[in-house]
């Protein structure tokens, strides 16, 4: 990352007394810098991450060009990596260079595949626990992890701060990496090449057949079989004795229903807006549960918890559709919550064709397993969990997708949903059957 002020030409001839009041003033010089920027650090971060479409920021500083305040941020794209100058006032691109990545660069981005924060979020989190006004913010790889490392101007003093931010991929993690990415190729490519006749009839039985053959054929990172596509869900478990559910119809517009509470994992910028809202095309209208507004980035979890009934084992079932997002679309249910740092999770997108099972623990979130579904944007889905003792099976509009099993978290907790970074989806019909622990 190139510096816009530097001291390299001083004349020889200055004096110690200069210097060392130099080295002390340096303080004041930053102040002043802050002071004329209107933009903030996670501001011109997200600035850049816009610009460039596609990418995520690992590096983001505040400097002076010619007595302006402008911000250098670094971003790490498909290949690329990105290197912007923001203007501290107005928030404009003054300049933008791309070049490919160096090895480097490319340890990096892997790395920040599976981290559980962004830059942005690192940078929200150091401010929160230390105060100030972040200055700059870099991830890098140190000792085998992912470190966010953030400099904040507190008063007249800089205080740095490290947050973990994930591990650097193994070399056989990297390779799971590939196969999900491969294989969503491979699905994008068969979805492309089944022709023009799929409303025909004998064109859908053909086309049901090839994907109950790939689902049968498709073997996940985690090398557990997939269950053939067109299987029915089973009735719920009849040791499942209690149920709670919402229709949200009846809950006043505007508002969480009663007894649910939103809560965050790494937060990055602020708590998405959840609410009861209306939507008559719903499953079951006029109302539907909502993330209306998030700006938030690809670490956050956005949770919406009812954390009144303790379930163990669960047979959960709600309605969803994207909405919007560009970071991330869709969502899904949460189950066995303890708090926000401890707790399981489903997400779908259906946008990108994937399903994905997710444990939190201690605030890093961890995939257990992922699926891939036919890319059908824009409609309503029926997503389904069930976990009875340590075994997972997820269901999406009927068919079973997945089945695998951890025991993290074995003790009861609070159920809810979620979505991540800025989706906006709403949720209808959530039902939850448990043993009532």
């Amino acid at each position: 990352m190139k510096q816009r002020t530097t001291i390299d030409r001083m004349p020889p001839t200055i004096s110690l007394a200069v210097l060392l009041l130099l080295s002390t003033g340096a303080l004041a010089g930053d102040e002043d810098v802050v002071a004329r920027a209107q933009v903030s650090l996670l501001q011109a971060i997200r600035i850049a991450e816009e610009h460039v479409g596609a990418g995520t920021a690992v590096e983001a500083e505040l400097g002076d060009d010619d007595d302006t305040a402008v911000y250098e941020v670094e971003v790490l794209g498909s290949g690329s990596r990105h290197q912007l100058t923001i203007h501290g006032v107005s928030g404009a691109v003054i300049s933008s260079e791309t070049k490919k990545l160096g090895d480097s660069e490319i340890a990096l981005a892997h790395a920040m595949s599976t981290a559980h924060q962004s830059l942005a979020g690192i940078i929200a989190e150091a401010t929160s626990r230390g105060g100030g006004t972040p200055i700059k913010g870099k991830m890098r790889i140190k000792d085998g992890g992912l470190i966010g490392a953030v400099e904040l101007l507190v008063g007249e003093e800089k205080t740095k701060i490290d947050i973990p931010a994930g591990a650097a991929l193994r070399a056989e993690e990297q390779i799971d990496r590939d196969d999900e990415a491969n294989e969503a190729d491979r699905h994008d490519d068969e979805e492309e090449g089944e022709g023009d006749d799929d409303d025909d009839e004998a064109g859908r039985d053909e086309d049901e057949d090839r994907r109950a053959e790939d689902a049968e054929a498709r073997t996940p990172p985690h090398e557990e079989r997939q269950p053939a596509a067109g299987s029915a869900p089973p009735p719920a478990d009849r040791r499942l004795r209690a149920t709670e559910a919402w229709s949200f119809d009846r809950e006043e517009p505007g508002r969480l229903p009663e007894g649910w509470v939103i809560r965050e994992t790494a937060p990055s910028t602020k708590p998405a807006t959840w609410q009861v809202t209306g939507d008559p095309a719903a499953p079951s209208g006029p109302q539907v549960l909502a993330v209306t507004e998030s700006e938030n980035y690809s670490g956050t979890v956005n949770l919406a918890i009812f954390d009144r009934a303790t379930c163990g084992d669960v047979d959960i079932s709600v309605k969803l559709k994207e909405v919007g997002g560009r970071e991330d679309q869709g969502g899904g249910p949460v189950w066995r919550y303890r708090d926000a740092n401890n707790y399981y999770f489903c997400h779908a997108n259906p946008g990108a064709g994937v399903v994905r099972l997710y444990k939190v623990v201690d605030g890093r979130r961890s995939k257990i397993v992922f699926s891939l579904f036919g890319k059908e944007s824009g409609r309503w889905h029926d997503l389904r969990i069930t976990m009875i003792g340590d075994t997972m099976d997820c269901y999406l509009d009927g068919t079973h997708l997945v089945s695998t099993t951890d025991d993290t978290h074995r003790k009861p907790g609070g159920v809810g949903l979620s979505t991540l970074a800025d989706a906006v989806t709403s949720f209808d019909d959530f039902v939850v059957h448990h043993s009532g622990d």
